[in-house]
């Protein structure tokens, strides 16, 4: 993969501002991504690798635990989802989410849901059991860097490096 395309400014802007990490709802793991497509499993305590979850084809740019800690989600380059089982690393699901990259990736607080902001355009909803996109954001001329539920699930919210935050209705 050539990143030579990622020369947009806002793209970027995006990824010199973007901390690519994680910490498990524990804390005793955090999750780094990288930009060789690879997501790693680091012990905080042994500051040693525990796993590396492999599978996508381009940077991994978002990471999430589950608020169980059980499962994790990397997105990024590829416009995929990943669902990873964190105890064993196994791939759970892959869901081909949008067209451009994925900037950001979040569980619901419920863990049902997950929100993708992506280059598209577009912010998206998709149901964790069934992997099928559950609600459709335009967000006009403006890509939603930055995605979260809020803490009853009911409402979601984004934020653009034009520093626009806006408040959807799920």
């Amino acid at each position: 993969y050539s990143y030579t395309k990622w020369t947009h400014t806002s793209i970027l802007r995006y990824l010199s501002m973007k901390h690519n990490i994680n910490i498990s709802p524990d804390g005793k793991y955090f999750v780094k991504g990288n930009i060789d497509s690879v997501a790693i499993l680091i012990d905080i305590e042994t500051g040693k690798m525990v796993r590396a979850f492999e599978g996508h084809k381009k940077a991994v740019l978002s990471m999430d635990f589950s608020k169980d800690g059980k499962m994790l989600l990397t997105a990024g380059g590829d416009g995929i989802i990943k669902l990873w089982d964190v105890a064993s690393g196994k791939e759970l699901k892959s869901i081909s989410a949008h067209q451009e990259l994925i900037f950001d990736a979040k569980f619901s607080n419920d863990n049902k849901m997950i929100v993708t902001g992506s280059w598209d355009g577009s912010t998206r909803i998709w149901s964790v059991n069934t992997g099928e996109q559950i609600q459709y954001i335009n967000n006009e001329s403006n890509s939603a860097y930055t995605v979260n539920f809020t803490p009853n699930d009911l409402y979601l919210v984004t934020g653009d490096l034009d520093k626009n935050v806006k408040y959807w209705e799920v």
